[in-house]
This record gives structure tokens, C-alpha cells and sequence, in this order.
């Protein structure tokens, strides 16, 4: 009997691991200088997601016949209903809890995310990975449907930032993100969906961190003068 719920027992602290370092990480990383400063930055990419989502979730509750028109089907698949492959992170399957907590953590994590990677990644850091997710999904739970598959994905590129090198951050920031990538490993070899979008988010994450750090820093410094203030890139009158 304790052979057979080991797995069972692993799989409940592996997502409860994901889960606590996503849903703690916004609330530290808020206070961080640099993101505290792009406060009123308005994440209209999680925005849109979420307002688009709103709207087709609603549709759901009241034709029911929407869920089944766009959640994971191996059979319609197959016959060349190829949405199916995205459509799925549009609808919530199991209802109203499923809604509560999908949307709490798009609006809670998406802005935080957002904020640190631009408008257009944030796009691609949640479609990406859902395909991702979605082709897991029809390899071990072909029929479901939800938006936790993007969000996981945006949640690996949060855990890929805490744990990038060369960023000053408090030591309980890359502590979260170990945890959160230790625990989507575990996911992913137990056969659970949403291991595999939160390696891949992490994973395209780690490339555009990647690509930024080749670049040269061309942001333009203020240098105090006797005339005022003129930018180091600028040449002197």
C-alpha cells in the first residue's frame, strides 16, 4: 500500500512545490528596485490573455457546447480540427475552481512576468509552452481542457530569471526558483501535464536571457554638468 501511493504522495509535493515558489515569487520580486520603478507599467499582453480568455470562458458557461467545440479530443484532432492543439487554454474543463484559480494566477503572475521580459516574449513565453503542454496533454490526459498549461509556461520563465547568474538577487529569490524548477522535473517524470510547459517556458526564457546578455548595454546614462543634465552617449557642445 505505501509502494503504490508513493507516486501519489510525490506527485501532491512536486505540484504543491510549483505551486508555493510561483504564488510566492511576485510578492518578493515586487520589491525589487528595478521592477518597483516599472510599477505603472501597464502589462496590457497579460491584459488582453486574460480579457480574451474571460470572454470564452464565459461562452462556456452559457453553451456548454463551447467547451466541447475547443477542449482536447485525439479523435476530432485527428479528422483535421487542428485548433485543438491551442484552443484547449481557452476553456476550463473542470468549472468554476478551475477558473478561481487560472485566472488568480494569470492576473498575479502574468504582470510580474510581463514586466521583466516585454509585451511580445510575454506572448510567446505563454503560447509556446502551451503547445507544449497540449501535446503532453494528448499523450497522458487527452481529454482535458484549461489555462494552467500557458500559465505554467509563464511561471518556467519566472523560475529561469530567479536562477539566471549574474543578477543581484536576495538568496531566497533563486532558493524559490531551484524549488519551482525541482519540482516541474518531478511533474514531467510523473507523467503530469504541466511539467513539460514550465521546463519548455523556462527553457525559451534561458535563451532570450541568453541573447540579451550578448548584447552591449546601449541604455543611455544621465550625467550631471554645469549646463544641467546631458546623456553619455550624446556628444559634448
Amino acid at each position: 500500500m505505501f509502494a503504490a501511493s508513493l507516486p501519489r504522495d510525490m506527485h501532491t509535493v512536486a505540484g504543491a512545490a510549483v505551486i508555493y515558489a510561483a504564488g510566492s515569487s511576485p510578492f518578493l520580486l515586487y520589491h525589487l528596485p528595478h521592477l518597483r520603478a516599472r510599477k505603472h507599467a501597464f502589462p496590457i499582453a497579460t491584459m488582453m490573455v486574460l480579457a480574451g480568455t474571460a470572454v470564452v470562458t464565459g461562452l462556456q458557461l452559457i453553451y456548454p457546447e463551447v467547451l466541447n467545440a475547443l477542449r482536447r479530443n485525439p479523435g476530432a484532432l485527428s479528422a483535421g480540427e487542428w485548433w485543438r492543439l491551442i484552443t484547449p487554454i481557452f476553456v476550463q474543463a473542470n468549472g468554476w475552481p478551475q477558473i478561481i484559480f487560472n485566472f488568480t494566477g494569470i492576473a498575479l503572475i502574468g504582470p510580474v512576468v510581463e514586466r521583466i521580459y516585454g509585451n511580445h516574449r510575454w506572448l510567446v513565453l505563454y503560447f509556446a509552452p502551451a503547445l507544449a503542454g497540449e501535446i503532453a496533454g494528448y499523450a497522458w490526459s487527452p481529454y482535458g481542457a484549461g489555462s494552467s498549461l500557458a500559465l505554467a509556461g509563464v511561471v518556467g520563465s519566472l523560475f529561469a530569471w530567479l536562477l539566471w547568474p549574474n543578477r543581484q538577487l536576495p538568496a531566497v529569490a533563486r532558493l524559490l526558483g531551484a524549488l519551482g524548477m525541482t519540482g516541474a522535473v518531478a511533474l514531467a517524470l510523473l507523467r503530469d501535464i504541466h511539467g513539460p510547459p514550465v521546463i519548455a517556458g523556462a527553457c525559451l526564457a534561458a535563451l532570450m536571457l541568453w541573447r540579451d546578455s550578448r548584447e552591449p548595454d546601449v541604455t543611455p546614462v544621465m550625467m550631471h554638468t554645469g549646463r544641467g543634465e546631458r546623456r553619455t552617449d550624446e556628444e559634448p557642445a
